[in-house]
């Protein structure tokens, strides 16, 4: 069978019930057993319960309903484990109308598990119900089912049969397996059966006894047998009681171990015995009042006097009897005990106060007489508390879902749906009673879940219902119900609504059929009722007008729709609710939907066949007159545009009496105008000017009912228009066409203008500079005849010539726009100061008294007096005689006014410069250049002789490379200004001459060397003597050097190479690169004595190839080899140091280049 169990949260004590009876055992947490077969073995044990009913007997013990054909066995309807509680909660329902709760819940307190069983029963039935509950109790301490029972202080055990009435009984009687004087088993179990102390409900009668004999008891007590107990049992009876309807009582006991009971240490010693544990039932405490048992013992050798005692308790709102402050004895001889009692009531203002403990202190004092025979206060303090779980319970809460309390429902079966929720726990469905009645209040019928397809689950009560007529009236109530703490339902329910299942009846309508209206702002309406809710659903009226002009339906709100309510319910069709009026002419009104508005379900709509369609004439007005085009104070872009107007009523034109007036001509109706026509059509015979207004008027016209045409106030019988045949003009610009502005950011105002129907602001198109913009942009504004454009806003810089062109057309209502053609102008706009450059810049001053150039130069032409010049510091200007400005070259010119002096270094700044229309250089334009009054000197020259081998090892000379190696401490060597000339010994005949950078292919420049390479281009005569004359100059800014100072000649000696004779070819080398550092790109050269395979890389310092530059056979000679910076790829290497590595079949060289971005 299935079995439940709980534990107490310190895991000391069992309880464990069968699902299938009911019947219970509890044992401890080692497996000893309190009752016979315990808690886990016993199959959830053998305690069971017998119910009295009206004098019926239900029980849960198979066995005995076996033996007794006159007791009923019953099983459990519901048992469930509540985790949040720890509890194990079982319903029986022996009759419907009956429910018995019985919960099962351990705990632990002083070290002593127990478990509470309580019993709630609640009477659900109309009528009261006689009852009571009889518990079996068959106890067994740790296997022995002799285990002796000994009530307090006694000191024999009850070792017969024991019936006694509860009254008078002790608190509780206590269970040894061995018995309380055996001192050989001092660790004994020891169980505790309460009768009184709370929350235990004393019982009406105990009996002790042979378990045999008392589980054949059915109720009544009287014929047990006196006998020996050898296998204990007890009977605790409650009742019977009557319980009224919707009432409930609860029975309780306690079972589980003795507490230890030792007394606090000290002179004046203590002993509390508190409720082991308080619930919360029916949302009442359970004992009320509680019950609170303290005892004092004597513990020295001396007479105590004037003992007293008194209770506090943290709640101030707890009642405790007698008074708190309690005097318990004059005199207390050594190892005398004084017994005090309290009863503490509670009452519900005070259990939020509760939380789940009530904490308590004991203050106890008396006298004793020391050694000077004066007396001393003793005093002891306790302080516990009391659990008391489910203090913070409230009942059920119950919200109507639907449908609510005075409400109407158009569903013949309404669904009923009721929210029963409980925070706490959960609510006992056994407990719901729903109550049915009449109009009157009379009960038709009472119902539970179960019953009629009445169904309570996810918290909602819910019930299909049964159809009703219509008008009926269902009026219910939910009775008392209660959660399984036996918390009732907080607030009652009490609902009534309605049954509406019929449509609205119309009553009549307004105005009647074929009748003459003369108000045009007159209320139609219908009168309509409906019988049982007496309430339209305004949101589904429907209401169709139907007119000579056009047909239109309404709904409320919107319309002309007004609600008025009332018993015989009216719907107003006022025209001025949305500002309008009834129009001449035949009128038809019909009701398209009324419908009532139920709150629950679909609404009852009137059938169509009864909705009324009345209709009626309307003679509010005679014709009235309103331009259509051209219309009043229009202007026309055409010479003779077509005259449309309205001419109308809703009863008709009579044609006969139409008259209307064009620029003082009479007209009457056209031909093709009828009398059911609105529009009148007139085609002028003439053409009007440009500027020229037109009068149209209609001055005559009646209905066909002889009403004349309407006063002006109510129509526009009279207008003007004007023709307008010219687009806009431009009367003038600023800047104007040819002007010069000083700004790069200028505003541009142009004066657009049209005299008549204005200029159309969305057609301006205005376009700067080759780029248009239009009103839309930030940039363009018109306002008040004047078109600007603002180059800030607009983030347009100009400069130098700008053309500016404008388009616009006029805005005519009526005919094409009149365009005007395309205006342009132009201006200058300057902005840029004077550009400051200095040539050569970087270089070197090359003579004691050169000047100093300097170029300014600015289009616009440049102010000379705004220069200003300093050197090193030193400003000067125009007037001073240093200075000088060539206005033609655009040159500023300055002369040293001492000598410069070698190795210095000069700063010269054009610290201002403004063109002619003020704009100025920003900052001060400078340069520094060094005063190199010597070119290089050449100290030494070197020679290489170059050959090429052939077989039989004869050689002819190919070239010499000569070295030219020299110093120079100023200055920039000039590559560009480098010559060398070779004369014949006399050196009075020029044989060669080479130049740089013409003969580019023999020179390259290193650091502090020159080396020339004669090449093929030189052919030296054997054992002749050259005079060879190298010129290596500064680059210089300003004057230079004597060109003999900067000439180095010598004498070279051509000497043939005998046959035979080898000549060590010059090595293959990697030479340095030029220029180094560079940014853009640097020449490597490469010499190679003689040809053959070279490999050159790019390699970065981490060992990784950048480049090759080349990869095969070289020539024999020089070759420059150009690296742009960048890898294989052709992407852009970063600043850094790079290694060139030149790799031939002599080995391996390598060199350093710089790379600055």
């Amino acid at each position: 069978q299935s079995v439940y169990y709980a534990y107490d949260p310190d895991s000391l004590i069992t309880v464990g019930l069968s699902t299938d009876y009911g019947y219970f055992g509890i044992e401890l947490a080692d497996g000893k057993v309190l009752t016979y077969g315990g808690a886990v073995g016993g199959g959830g044990g053998t305690i069971h319960i017998n119910f009295y009913i009206d004098g019926n007997i239900y029980t849960t013990d198979p066995n005995l309903a076996f033996t007794h054909p006159e007791v009923t066995g019953i099983t459990p309807t519901n048992t469930e484990y509540s985790e949040f509680d720890n509890l194990i909660i079982t319903d029986w329902f022996p009759i419907d109308s009956l429910q018995f709760t019985q919960t099962l819940h351990p705990y632990s307190i002083d070290s002593a598990g127990a478990v509470t069983v309580r019993y709630n029963v609640i009477n659900h039935d109309d009528v009261a119900h006689n009852i009571g509950i009889l518990l079996l109790i068959d106890t067994n301490i740790n296997g022995r089912d002799d285990a002796p029972f000994y009530f307090p202080g006694g000191e024999h055990p009850i070792d017969s049969t024991y019936i006694s009435p509860g009254v008078g009984l002790p608190d509780y009687f206590q269970i040894y397996e061995y018995g309380p004087f055996d001192t050989v088993h001092a660790d004994q179990i020891v169980a505790r059966l309460n009768l009184n102390t709370p929350p235990a409900v004393r019982p009406d009668w105990v009996a002790i006894g042979e378990e045999r004999t008392l589980a054949d008891i059915v109720w009544d007590l009287t014929g047990i047998p006196e006998e020996p107990i050898s296998d204990g049992a007890v009977i605790l009876k409650w009742g019977a009681v009557d319980i009224e309807p919707g009432a409930g009582m609860t029975f309780a006991t306690i079972y589980g171990l003795a507490p230890g009971g030792e007394f606090i240490c000290g002179p004046l010693g203590a002993r509390v015995e508190v409720p082991r544990s308080m619930r919360i039932q029916y949302c009442s405490l359970i004992p009320d009042p509680i019950v609170f048992s303290a005892m004092f013992r004597n513990n020295t050798d001396s007479t105590m006097y004037s003992a007293v005692c008194s209770l506090a308790f943290e709640a101030p709102a707890f009642e405790v009897q007698p008074d708190t402050l309690i005097f318990m004895a004059d005199s207390m001889l050594p190892s005398q005990m004084q017994s005090l009692s309290w009863q503490i009531y509670i009452p519900d203002s005070a259990r939020p106060e509760i939380s789940e403990f009530i904490h308590y202190t004991l203050y106890a004092s008396a006298e004793t007489l020391g050694e000077a025979e004066t007396l001393e206060v003793t005093t002891t303090v306790v302080a516990g508390s009391i659990w008391v779980p489910g203090a913070t319970y409230i009942g059920p809460t119950a919200d109507i879902a639907y449908p609510d309390s005075g409400t109407f429902t158009s569903n013949a079966i309404q669904p009923l749906a009721i929210y029963i929720t409980d925070d706490d726990t959960t609510v006992s469905p056994y407990s719901i009673h729903w109550q049915f009645l009449n109009a009157i209040g009379e009960i038709i019928s009472d119902l539970r879940p179960g019953i009629a397809g009445i169904t309570y689950e996810n918290d909602t009560l819910y019930w299909e219902n049964v159809s009703h007529s219509d008008g009926s009236v269902l009026w219910y109530r939910l009775l008392p119900t209660y959660d399984y703490h036996g918390c009732p339902l907080q607030d009652t329910v009490n609902c009534r609504f309605t049954y509406d299942l019929s449509a609205p009846i119309i009553r009549g309508y307004y105005p009647p059929d074929d009748t003459i209206i003369n108000d045009s702002l007159f209320d139609a309406y219908v009168y309509f009722k409906d019988n049982i809710s007496r309430r339209i659903d305004t949101m589904l009226v429907r209401v169709t007008i139907t007119d000579d002009e056009c047909t239109h339906t309404d709904s409320f709100p919107d319309g002309p729709l007004a609600w008025s309510p009332a018993e015989d319910t009216m719907l107003w069709i006022d025209p001025e609710v949305s500002g309008w009026r009834w129009p001449d002419g035949d009128i038809t009104i019909s009701l398209d939907q009324l419908c009532d508005a139920p709150d629950y379900g679909e609404p009852n709509c009137t059938d169509e066949s009864e909705l009324p369609e009345w209709s009626f004439t309307m003679n509010a007005h005679g014709p009235r007159a309103h331009p259509i085009t051209p219309g009043d104070g229009w202007f026309v872009a055409l010479p003779n545009p077509d005259i449309t107007f309205y001419l109308y009523d809703g009863n008709g034109i009579n044609v006969s009496t139409v008259q209307y007036q064009v620029d003082g001509e009479v007209f009457g109706a056209p031909s093709d105008f009828h009398t059911g026509d609105s529009i009148i059509v007139h085609s002028p015979a003439v053409s009007w000017d440009n500027g020229y207004a037109v009068d149209v008027a209609v001055i005559a016209a009646e209905d066909t009912l002889g009403t004349p045409l309407d006063p002006p106030e109510y129509h526009y019988p009279a207008w003007e228009f004007v023709i307008d045949l010219t687009p806009p003009v431009i009367t003038g610009t600023d800047p104007a066409d040819g002007d010069t502005v000083g700004t790069e950011y200028p505003t541009i105002e142009i004066n657009l203008y049209d005299s008549l129907s204005g200029v159309d602001v969305d057609s301006i198109t205005i376009e700067v500079a080759g780029i248009a913009y239009t009103i839309d942009d930030d940039a363009v504004d018109y306002t008040g005849g004047i078109l600007s454009w603002d180059a800030e806003i607009a983030g347009a810089s100009l400069s130098g010539d700008v053309e500016v062109c404008v388009n616009a057309c006029d805005s005519p209502d009526m005919g094409d726009a009149n365009w005007m053609d395309e205006y342009c102008f132009n201006f200058s706009a300057v902005v840029e100061p004077p550009t400051v450059g200095f040539p050569f810049s970087g270089t070197s001053i090359c003579s004691d008294d050169a000047q100093l150039d300097v170029y300014i130069y600015d289009r616009d032409g440049v102010d000379e007096s705004s220069i200003v010049v300093s050197v090193d510091g030193t400003e000067y200007t125009t007037d001073d005689d240093e200075l000088e400005y060539d206005g033609t070259y655009n040159i500023v010119s300055f002369y040293p006014p001492t000598p410069w002096l070698a190795g210095d270094y000069i700063t010269i700044c054009v610290d201002s410069a403004a063109d002619d229309y003020g704009y100025a250089l920003a900052e001060p334009v400078c340069s520094t250049f060094v005063v190199d009054l010597s070119p290089p000197v050449i100290d030494s020259v070197g020679e290489d002789v170059f050959s090429t081998w052939e077989p039989p090892d004869t050689a002819e000379l190919d070239s010499v490379v000569f070295h030219f190696y020299f110093t120079n401490e100023l200055g920039i060597v000039d590559s560009n200004n480098a010559s060398l000339y070779i004369y014949d010994s006399s050196g009075t005949s020029l044989l060669w001459e080479f130049d740089y950078p013409d003969s580019s292919a023999n020179f390259w420049f290193g650091d502090g060397e020159v080396i020339f390479w004669s090449g093929s281009a030189v052919e030296f005569e054997d054992f002749e003597t050259y005079h060879i004359c190298l010129f290596l100059d500064d680059v210089c800014y300003a004057g230079g050097h004597d060109p003999d100072s900067a000439t180095y000649c010598f004498d070279y000696y051509a000497t043939k190479i005998c046959e035979g004779q080898k000549i060590a070819p010059k090595p293959t080398m990697l030479l340095p690169n030029y220029p180094d550092p560079f940014n853009a790109a640097t020449i490597i050269p490469v010499y190679m004595s003689e040809r053959g395979f070279a490999d050159v890389k790019i390699i970065d310092i981490g060992g990784r190839t950048i480049a090759t530059l080349w990869n095969g056979s070289m020539n024999y000679g020089i070759t420059e080899l150009r690296w742009n910076g960048t890898d294989n790829s052709g992407a852009d290497v970063p600043s850094g140091i790079y290694f060139v590595r030149l790799q031939t079949r002599s080995g391996v060289q390598v060199s350093r280049a710089c790379l600055i971005r």
